[in-house]
């Protein structure tokens, strides 16, 4: 291992635990550690480790997969949540950052590259303060990370068991987070349709083993979904999302009301209002119940498709410029837990956001202002290092995957963390444009003086 990457790791893991650190002994409060969403992920695992069933509430789950119980059931049994899991995430960052600069020597084969991404993940904000909540974000990047570097290795070198590794990786990153269910599939199509331009055939048998192998994993969690409730599906989450998140964002939009409220009203904080706004429903099965969100998720966007695309469009904007400053204020408790900057974008748009951070948050305009201009300096050196780049099967599969992870972080659910998957790649690039600036630096000839007139 290079000595300079020795310091980017340790680099790394200082940071991250500093932060930490800083929070555990201020505030003295474990669940200072806790976001909105911890719960949803801790009551399967609690159940999971007490009775050996992946259950909430003694009934099936169904919204999370076990991928983030696994990692929250070591600090279940050994009776310290926060501390073990947060430093297992650190760890597991550091992981990260190691692959990063193993992503990049495969992409570039040029070891200050690879260094620069990695220093640029150790560093990156997001994956800083991530480590520090008790959510799915950090082990995810993680797998994803050594899923696309077996993939990258494979196409370089074309063996089998990279290829297995890859497909086997990309699954257990869906089980981690749902969102990476398609990305085998997207990725699966990208390598067959190469193959059918390029007249590469040597990729298409490889290309579906790849797809027959992430799905048949994936499979399994679906064949337990059914025996155990009848939904065939893999979760619950999208169609959830859709009817809480899409329907109540399409309503308030029409009605001119407050987001939050609308969700509320419609009963995303308490089934029994669902319920009873539902009646007929009370006698519905879980599949039943779930079907129906879907289909009036997907009914609302058919009926308002600008308005719904409106949103999606501003939630992709906060996505993808979001720099995260809220989650460092959140972990200190200087920034409520629910800041509501979500109900304004839906009901007033982005401008709103804005104007309501400069004349209420003066700390967290601060702070986005740092931020907002090392993620704008990092999306630009990105762009810089695809100036020229041939565009090979490596890196059309590199930004396929980052592309995937942004398109689906669109919408009402929008919020910097879910970029966090995306800027393993950005950060890649991010070392090659670093590098391709000090090359031009370094190479540009000294200036020349005019010459001074021999004296006479």
């Amino acid at each position: 291992m290079p000595s300079r990457l020795r310091f980017v790791l340790l680099l790394a893991c200082i940071l991250r635990s500093a932060i930490f650190g800083a929070a555990y002994f201020s505030l003295r409060d474990n669940t200072a550690f806790y976001a909105k969403d911890t719960w949803s992920y801790l009551q399967p695992t609690l159940e999971l480790t007490t009775a050996g069933s992946f259950t909430a509430f003694g009934e099936p789950e169904l919204f999370r997969t076990p991928g983030y119980a696994l990692a929250l059931s070591l600090g279940v049994l050994f009776g310290h949540i926060e501390v073990i899991t947060i430093a297992l995430q650190i760890l597991l960052s550091c992981v990260t950052t190691y692959l990063v600069f193993r992503i990049a020597n495969e992409l570039f084969d040029d070891e200050r590259t690879a260094v620069w991404s990695a220093l640029a993940y150790s560093l990156e904000p997001l994956s800083l303060i991530c480590c520090s909540w008790l959510l799915s974000e950090t082990l995810f990047a993680t797998v994803l990370a050594a899923a696309l570097f077996f993939l990258l290795r494979f196409v370089k070198r074309q063996r089998l068991s990279q290829l297995l590794w890859a497909a086997m990786l990309f699954a257990a990153a869906a089980y981690v987070r749902p969102i990476g269910y398609f990305l085998p599939l997207v990725l699966t199509l990208v390598l067959l349709l190469w193959s059918l331009v390029n007249r590469a055939w040597q990729f298409v048998r490889p290309a579906l083993i790849f797809g027959l192998v992430s799905f048949a994993l994936l499979g399994v969690w679906q064949v337990r979904n059914y025996r155990q409730t009848g939904y065939s599906g893999f979760s619950v989450a999208m169609n959830y999302n859709l009817y809480f998140h899409q329907v109540a964002a399409l309503r308030a939009n029409a009605e001119q009301r407050p987001f939050y409220e609308v969700m509320d009203e419609m009963g995303f904080y308490d089934r029994d209002k669902y319920l009873r706004a539902h009646p007929e429903q009370q006698s519905w099965t879980l599949p039943q119940r779930y079907e129906f969100m879907r289909r009036e998720g997907f009914n609302a966007m058919r009926r308002a498709p600008l308005p719904a695309a409106r949103i999606y469009g501003q939630g992709l904007l906060l996505a993808l410029f979001d720099p995260g400053a809220t989650e460092y204020l959140r972990l200190f408790r200087w920034y409520p837990r629910s800041g509501r900057l979500l109900n304004t974008m839906v009901s007033e748009g982005i401008a709103s956001v804005v104007i309501q951070i400069v004349k209420k948050q003066p700390i967290l305009l601060a702070l986005t202002i740092v931020f907002g201009l090392w993620l704008l300096g990092q999306y630009s050196l990105a762009l810089f290092a695809l100036q020229g780049q041939t565009m090979n099967l490596q890196f059309l599969l590199l930004l396929t995957t980052a592309l995937y992870q942004l398109a689906l972080s669109g919408g009402t659910l929008a919020s910097g963390r879910f970029r966090m998957p995306m800027m393993i790649v950005v950060c890649v690039l991010t070392g090659k444009g670093l590098s391709k600036a000090w090359s031009a630096i370094s190479s540009k000839p000294p200036p020349r003086h005019p010459e001074r007139p021999s004296e006479q």
